[in-house]
Order: C-alpha cells, then structure tokens, then sequence
C-alpha cells in the first residue's frame, strides 16, 4: 500500500509527525467505525507494526479476545457521547504475544472531529515490578495484611495469609476486617491511635479461617501514609505451636509442682512432729546445750519448707484465675499503715524503730491524716504493700520511702529505697517465681509473684525500677473503678 499523507499532517506534515512521533506512549487514531487511520512510531517500537501495516484495520482486533467485546461495546459509547474510563487491555504483538497496557481514548476536535485518538501505554515494566512486589510480599513468612484504616477493609494479603485464612487473595480483597479477626476493626483502630508510635504491637487475639477454625494469633498493626492516604500494614503471627506449647508446659508444671507438694510433704510431717517431741518429751536431751539447738534448727527449717509449700499451692492457684476479691470502698492509708506495721514486724526489729524508718508521702501522722476512699480489696492490698515495704526494709538499713498519687482515673503508689541496685539480669524476670534478691537468699522468691498476680486481678500493673542514680522503686498502678456490688 503506497504511503498517504493523512489530512491531520498535511498542515504542516513534518512538525505534527514530530509530536505524533515523539510521544512516549503508542498512539492510533481510529474513525467513527473503529478502523485505524494512522500511528505513531511507538507503535512500530512497542507492538512491531509499522502505520502502513495496520491502516484500514479493525481497531479491536489487534487486543486479545478476551477484550475485544468490551472494547466494542465502549467504542460504541463513545460514539454515542458516553465517556470511555482508562482500562487494562492486552495488546497482540505483530508476533501474537499479549502486552499488557492502558488504554485511553480520547474524541479529537477540528478538522477530526468524529474521530478518536486512542493512548496505549505499555504496562510490561510495571507489571515486572508488580511481580517483584507480590513476590518478596508473598516470600515474608508471617501473614500480612493492607487495608484502609477509615473501614478495615482489605486492599492487600499476601499467599501466608491466603493460606493461614483459606480464603483466596480475590475472596479477601475489599472485605472487612472483622471476616477474618476475631476483634472488631473499631476497637483496634482505637486501641493502635492510643498506643505510643500509633503501633499495635503483640496484640493477642483470634484469626477465624474460612472452614471456621479459630487459629490464637499475635497481631503487630501500624498506621502509616501512602502520599495524602493512609494504609494499615498488619503482621499476624500463628502462635498455635507456641500456646499449645505453653498449655503442656503448665500441665507439666501442675504435675510436677503436685508431686513435689505430695513427696516432701510426706516425709516432713514426721520431722516436724518428731523434732518438737523430742524436744518436750525428752528433757535429758538438754543437758547437752548443742541438742535443743540442733532441733530448733530443724524444726525451724521444716516449718520454712512447710510455708513454701503453701506458698506455692497459693501461686497456683492465683495463676489458675483462682483469685475471689472482696472489693469494697476503702480508705487507702487504713490499708497502708496496716502493711507498713506487718512488714516492720516481718523485718523482725523493733517495731516503732522500723515503722519510723518509712516516710510515707503524702505524710502519715496523727494530726493530719489524709484518706483516700477507693474500692479495692484490704486484705489483698494490704499483703501486696507489706511484701514491697518489708523488701525494701530488708534490702537496706536506711529509710524507705512509700509516695501515694492520685489522678482521675488511677492510684499509684510506690515503694522506693537506696539499697544496691537490682542487676538488670534479674530485674526482668522479679515477678517470676521463686526469683529473690536477698542478699542471704532467705526468701522464697513468691511474695513479687503473687504481688503482680494481686494486682492484675485488681486490673492494675506492678513495674520495677533499679538505678544507683534513683534507687530501688516499686509502683502499683491501681484503676479507680466503681465497687463490685
């Protein structure tokens, strides 16, 4: 077919076939009826067919089949004054491999009015990075989900959470949040814009799976801006292995804490009987000075065996939920000055030499004494202070300082004093049981445990500070809530 100048270059030819040409994308210009008038040279580049190859053809004949009814019907649209949008089409290639692109078309104006003048933009380079994307996004061994933080739905998820889920990308994508998570989106949108750096981190909650299996998962959320958006980027880590780890471990430890509660309690009942009858019943055994010692030694090391064994029944039992509150509204300094006058007489001296040694701030005396009406359970309190005052008396010789603040939601109360500092080692895990930091190793290691325990059942949090600089402090958190009825 010889080359014809089309009229749209004929004024002047060379300077419009330069613009034609040096466009970036592959353009066609198409009549009323869908058949190509002209390209540019992108065409030839990107798809292999020069202008003169394709003129007078059918315009969607040159897109794969699976596009060309669409395509058909928007052209016919477009001749009717319906707007065409911006669709993904695959373009046959001179050698009949689909390439990807946008197609874009646009009514011409003037001495072309009638005829369209359609963009082709080639898609292969994006659909390469897209590919690289999904598959370093479907390599990440853990779950993860996209969404927009206005509804909770799902932009993204990667093959982990296909899998973890059972439902399809395409099942997933546009669904709400709370199709697959056990907690609504609302609290945990809230929960992440309370938290510091606006970042859910180790949330435990439930992932229900498509055949309704509820899989215990770790949930780590952050909200972040993609340009004047925002996006969720969720982690969701499959902690089965790990919990049902964790639940043998304490069948485990119940068994074995039974057995040994059983094996030494056997064998000390006689040594506690045996040790004081000897002692009561056989007088001539004191003729020897050493004898009483020797059995008071023993008597006394049965009876220290004997309250560790209660004391670690009572943990578990605490660690099992076990623990029955008796909330009521009660004065806070009545439930102090009661632990620091059972922890003086734990100390074992003098008890107004020790209760002097603590200052309690706001001061405690007996002109002013302040109150502070808050509902908590005496007795359990009361043994929490006594633990963390008769530590602090016991871990050193100088004053212990005991500081009550109040705010509209909390109490908090600390216990401080300026003993040698707790090695950063055994600082984080002082709530663990059987862990002490007394110098002679005396204690049982239980009275920090079942302090934390006491105070999560209130609803509150128990931490610890250790510095040469600040000394040894110890703060309960206590949430000020209505009383049980």
């Amino acid at each position: 077919m010889a080359h014809v100048t089309h009229p749209v270059f004929q004024q002047p030819e060379r300077f419009y076939r330069h613009l034609f040409d040096a466009a970036p994308d592959v353009l066609v210009m198409i009549d009323p009826q869908g058949k190509i008038q002209v390209t540019n040279s992108r065409c030839r580049d990107v798809l292999g067919y020069a202008s003169e190859d394709i003129s007078d053809r059918f315009f969607p004949g040159l897109l794969a089949e699976w596009n060309r009814s669409d395509v058909e019907v928007m052209l016919t649209g477009l001749n009717e004054g319906t707007p065409m949008p911006e669709v993904e089409v695959d373009v046959l290639t001179r050698d009949g491999k689909p390439t990807p692109m946008m197609l874009e078309v646009r009514q011409m104006e003037g001495a072309e009015a009638g005829h369209f003048l359609i963009r082709l933009r080639d898609l292969r380079e994006i659909k390469a990075l897209e590919q690289e994307y999904r598959n370093l996004f479907d390599s990440i061994a853990d779950a993860l989900f996209i969404g927009d933080p206005e509804s909770g739905q799902f932009y993204q998820a990667n093959r982990q959470a296909c899998e973890l889920t059972g439902y399809s990308l395409g099942m997933l994508m546009g669904k709400d949040y709370d199709l697959v998570h056990s907690e609504a989106w609302e609290a945990v949108l809230h929960e992440t814009e309370a938290a510091n750096g606006r970042e859910l981190s180790g949330r435990e909650m439930r992932l229900r799976s498509k055949d309704g299996r509820e899989i215990p998962v770790e949930v780590h959320l952050r909200v972040v801006p993609r340009g004047e958006d925002r996006i969720y980027i969720e982690t969701v880590i499959d902690i089965s292995e790990r919990k049902a780890l964790e639940a043998r471990m304490r069948e485990l430890r119940n068994e074995w804490d039974a057995f040994m509660r059983h094996e030494l309690r056997s064998p000390l009942t006689p040594i506690l009987a045996f040790s004081q009858i000897l002692l009561d019943d056989f007088p001539d055994l004191r003729a020897d000075e050493r004898v009483p010692r020797y059995l008071d030694a023993i008597y006394q090391g049965g009876k220290r065996l004997e309250q560790l064994l209660d004391l670690t029944r009572e943990v578990q039992m605490y660690e099992r939920g076990e623990i029955a509150l008796q909330i009521l509204e009660t004065d806070l300094y009545r439930t102090l000055r009661s632990a620091v006058q059972d922890a003086a007489l734990g100390v074992g001296a003098a008890e107004m030499d020790t209760v002097e040694r603590v200052r309690v701030i706001p001061h405690l005396n007996e002109v002013d004494r302040p109150k502070l009406i808050f509902p908590h359970d005496f007795q359990k309190l009361q043994r929490v202070l006594a633990n963390l005052i008769k530590n602090a008396l016991e871990h050193d010789s100088g004053q212990v300082t005991v500081r009550v603040e109040e705010t509209q939601e909390v109490v908090r109360l600390s216990v401080q004093n300026w003993g040698d500092p707790i090695p950063e080692d055994r600082l984080q895990t002082i709530f663990e049981k059987f862990n002490t930091t007394k110098r002679d190793r005396k204690g049982t290691g239980l009275g920090t445990t079942i302090a934390r325990l006491f105070v999560a059942a209130h609803g509150g949090r128990i931490k610890a500070a250790s510095s040469k600089e600040e000394g040894t402090t110890f703060t309960v958190t206590l949430p000020k809530r209505t009383a049980d009825p």
